[in-house]
């Protein structure tokens, strides 16, 4: 695993997510995948969340799809702490 090769020390997957580490590495990765998209195509903020969404959870369709109203309120107060946080105090791409 990447972060054990860092020497990261964490818990559980809910403390590796929120070190900063983590998410820049997410981000690089993303940017380096991604690089072929357009400037207006690129997602402008990410967040790492500790789980996968599941159909079990409530997040996904018997056929996998995104139920957007369920994550969006699941998790309303993390999306919009994304977009209040100043540049550069979240995972900015």
């Amino acid at each position: 695993m990447w972060a054990h090769a860092k020497n990261l020390s964490f818990a559980d997957e809910a403390s590796l997510v929120e070190l900063p580490q983590a998410g820049d590495k997410i981000e690089r990765e993303m940017k380096k995948e991604l690089r072929d998209l357009a400037h207006f195509e690129m997602p402008k903020k990410v967040m790492l969340l500790s789980r996968d969404f599941s159909i079990e959870g409530g997040e996904l369709t018997p056929t996998l799809k995104v139920k957007r109203r369920v994550v969006e309120r699941n998790y309303q107060v993390q999306i919009e702490a994304l977009y209040t946080e100043p540049p550069g105090g979240s995972h900015d791409v």
